[in-house]
């Protein structure tokens, strides 16, 4: 998987199953979707919609 910008080992509020859910979208060049406002909080070099 392509590494992303790291922030930090791990980003307050973010899982391992969320960290792999945005490098997966890193990966295919995909924007995320998601209700959790945690993600759009952070700088990984992937697009976050918000949802709700």
């Amino acid at each position: 998987m392509p590494r992303l910008r790291r922030v930090s080992a791990r980003p307050p509020g973010l899982s391992l199953a969320d960290r792999c859910c945005l490098a997966l979208a890193h990966r295919l060049g995909l924007p995320i979707l998601t209700a959790n406002r945690a993600w759009a909080t952070i700088d990984v070099g992937v697009e976050v919609q918000l949802i709700r």
